[in-house]
């Protein structure tokens, strides 16, 4: 394995998001901060096009969490009334259901 570095552009082009390396590349090898850089380019890219409205920092993140709102509500009003219709569950265990439901959706 290479210790070089390899330049990479990430972009929109012909409403797709493209990767463009300056070689042909074979494999690729990245530490954490790189990735998550090209990682949060290639979001905001897709977020332009799904969108056609640029997405990031706080953009990023309200446009994230507008589509897990849409669809956490609706799942939790149906566990929330499933579980309350048992008596016998518990507050803890309502929690529970909801924050696991949560997680499940958001990572």
């Amino acid at each position: 394995m290479s210790t070089d570095s390899i330049d990479v552009a990430v972009g929109v082009v012909g409403g797709k998001v493209v990767l463009k390396f300056p070689h042909a590349v074979e494999y690729v090898e990245m530490d954490a901060q790189n990735t998550l850089d090209i990682a949060e380019e290639m979001s905001r890219c897709a977020f332009l096009l799904r969108d056609e409205v640029p997405a990031a920092g706080p953009t990023l993140k309200a446009s994230m969490v507008e589509r897990h709102h849409q669809t956490l509500v609706p799942r939790v009003t149906l566990m929330l009334a499933s579980l309350r219709a048992d008596a016998a569950t518990s507050d803890g265990e309502v929690a529970a259901a909801v924050v696991e439901a949560c997680l499940r959706e958001v990572f």
